[in-house]
């Protein structure tokens, strides 16, 4: 077992195997999995569900960012500051149940209200998840690990969204020729409400292996409380350091908006300009989407852990720009390039860059936060990351359709308008973080010293 010490810690536990530790992480990635694949599922349904429930662009926007942001975000503070004093593995096994269970529901909604409130339930079951897993890991994985472990559980969302897509287009397809179900009690459903119905059920079975997971024990610094640090304490910490966390916070926000956005409407890009079903779109999207972005989550983690063993200094905010240099032209042409096989092509390069500076922004806050406050700025992150990228994303591309372009076949302007003026401000926030980072670096290289 390895005896590397955490840059905050003031006293180190011995941390798990590595073969368990690995087994952890695999199964905290199988459940970020089913998260993506059940929040992500709505994206091949658009088009049925304008259908069905009389909806404008602007209100599957709001459907798929808004309705899972708004308490997945809010959410993901306090249980963050649950994480920091309870069973984390008690967490996240109530929300998986609890994802799950409104997974189903949204298949029993009839008007935009209702599917609405059922997104909302879906987002409140996943905010449990990724504080709780951020912390949990930092206390299994050494911080020279670290980065390979988080970036092994992130790139589940891009595993997740293509699993989302390749089963989902099939699920849809067959759903659609098999017609309309009438189950007793429930009454008709139609196919895109029973495939609601179908990729809820599996976390069920993914609540049932958290419990073979160990709470582990938490590494302890100088500072921590036995039950962990107030949520006031923690904005006073990040408030001390407010360019360093600022700057990260926002830039990474801002990132999140065009990935979403991106996401979340890429297959509708296929499906109405480009005359596409929903299983071909799932098919090759689902498979780009994976391949793709886990490639470029991957490359980054190690590649960020190879740089550090090196000496050199704010690796992961400069990898992070780097990926998104790349992602800036690529993520604003894909939407508007006429034909199809290279419209692909150009979607498969900004995935990867996109999940290569993903994989970077994730990794920075818990390695700069301490210990006893892991779970709580992970949440605060997340919290303003997903309010302001998963909320306005998918919004603001459905917004610009609607009433700036006013003409459903510009979706492809509107998707490519938010990449152009968004990035570069997300490359800014980062450029500007990067003076604080070395001086983070510098004073955890002399308390390691001292």
């Amino acid at each position: 077992m390895s005896s590397t010490k955490n840059t905050h810690a003031g006293h180190e536990y011995p941390r798990p195997p590595s073969r368990y530790s690995w087994y952890v992480v695999g199964v905290v990635t199988l459940a970020y999995i089913v998260s993506f694949v059940d929040r992500q599922i709505i994206t091949l349904l658009v088009e049925p569900i304008k259908q069905d429930l009389n909806l404008n662009d602007t209100q599957i926007g709001l459907l798929q960012g808004l309705s899972f942001a708004l308490l997945y975000s809010f959410l993901g503070i306090p249980i963050g500051v649950l994480a920091d004093r309870i069973s984390r593995t008690r967490i996240i096994t109530v929300g998986i149940v609890l994802w799950s269970l409104f997974t189903a529901a949204c298949g029993l909604t009839r008007s935009f209200a209702t599917l609405f409130a059922a997104r909302v339930g879906v987002g409140v079951g996943e905010a449990a998840l990724t504080p709780s897993v951020h912390s949990m890991l930092a206390d299994i994985f050494p911080a020279n690990e670290l980065g390979k472990a988080i970036s092994v559980y992130t790139l589940s969302m891009y595993l997740g969204s293509g699993v989302a897509l390749i089963a989902g287009g099939a699920v849809v397809e067959f759903l659609t020729s098999y017609g309309q179900i009438h189950l007793p009690v429930i009454g008709l459903l139609q196919p895109w409400q029973s495939t609601f119905f179908l990729v809820g059920a599996p976390g069920f079975l993914v609540a049932l292996l958290m419990k073979t997971v160990r709470e582990p024990r938490r590494q302890i610094s100088h500072s921590s409380e036995a039950a962990g640090p107030s949520f006031g304490a923690t904005i006073a910490y990040l408030r001390k350091h407010f360019r360093l966390f600022g700057s990260l916070i926002l830039g990474s926000s801002l990132q999140t908006m065009v990935a979403y956005g991106v996401i979340a409407w890429a297959p509708t890009v296929f499906i109405r300009l480009h005359g596409m079903n929903a299983a071909n779109v799932g098919l090759i999207y689902g498979c780009l989407i994976a391949a793709a972005g886990a490639a470029g989550m991957l490359t980054g983690g190690w590649l960020s852990s190879w740089l550090q063993r090196s000496g050199k200094t704010a690796v992961t905010v400069r990898l992070a720009i780097a990926g998104l240099l790349i992602f800036w032209p690529v993520a604003s042409i894909f939407p508007i390039v006429g034909n199809q096989t290279l419209c692909f092509l150009v979607l498969a390069i900004a995935l990867f860059a996109q999940s290569f500076a993903t994989g970077h922004l994730f990794t920075i806050f818990p390695l700069i936060s301490p210990p006893e406050m892991r779970a709580q700025v992970s949440a605060l992150h997340l919290f303003i990351a997903n309010l302001i990228g998963f909320g306005l994303g998918p919004f603001l591309v459905g917004f610009l359709t609607d009433y700036y372009f006013e003409d459903p076949m510009a979706l492809g302007r509107s998707l490519a308008l938010v990449g152009v003026v968004v990035t570069p401000a997300s490359i800014g926030c980062l450029i500007w973080s990067i003076a604080p980072y070395r001086e983070y670096e510098k004073q955890a290289a002399d308390r390691a010293g001292a």
